[in-house]
């Protein structure tokens, strides 16, 4: 190495030091950043017949002046980077979850519609067609929820299957809309199938 290019290769040395392990996209635009700089120094050099001992001198003291300042710039990066990395792994997590609990909450909401069952005989016998149809409603959308939890529980369409969640989700609320706290579990349904719904492809490419 000659005494005229020791100041650059070492401002590229400690650049490809304190840029590695950090992501592609940041590490590259600070190196990028980092040959605008020499360039444009190289050029008030040649401007100002500077000479190439002195113009490698400048950027040594540039980078030991700097260095601080790249180190500070690395940690900020490395933060940033392990902040959206664990953002990513715990929105996995919760969505992954959160399939698991609307599964869960929707097979609890079957029951109270599938119990009234039990009540189809008697209703038949009444002379009130009322009760009979609200006990047909309750069991058909007992019947859809059910097919919802099935189909998400496959995996196979699970737009189709949230949909069927959404759509049955009133079932124990209907079957024991005298019973309040059922409500909530109506409403629990539903959000947790919409929470738990798959998103539609985006075009827009992840972050490096």
């Amino acid at each position: 190495m000659n005494a005229v290019g020791s100041g650059v290769w070492l401002c590229r040395r400690w650049a490809r030091l304190y840029t590695r392990n950090l992501p592609t996209a940041a590490a590259a635009d600070r190196r990028d950043e980092l040959e605008s700089d020499l360039w444009e120094h190289g050029n008030d050099v040649a401007l100002h017949s500077t000479g190439h001992r002195r113009y490698q001198l400048e950027v040594v003291v540039r980078v030991l002046l700097g260095a601080p300042a790249d180190i500070a710039w690395r940690r900020a990066v490395r933060a940033q980077s392990q902040s959206l990395r664990k953002g990513v792994i715990m929105n996995g997590y919760i969505r992954r979850h959160s399939h698991d609990f609307a599964i869960a909450l929707a097979a609890l909401g079957v029951m109270p519609g599938m119990s009234l069952l039990v009540l189809l005989g008697s209703a038949g016998d009444s002379d009130s067609r009322n009760e009979l149809y609200w006990v047909l409603s309750a069991l058909a959308l007992s019947a859809v929820l059910l097919s919802g939890v099935i189909v998400r529980a496959k995996k196979t369409r699970p737009r189709i299957g949230t949909a069927l969640l959404v759509v049955g989700a009133p079932a124990p609320a209907v079957a024991w809309f005298w019973f309040p706290p059922l409500y909530l579990l109506s409403l629990a349904i539903l959000v947790a199938a919409l929470l738990s719904a798959p998103r539609r492809p985006s075009n827009i490419p992840a972050p490096i």
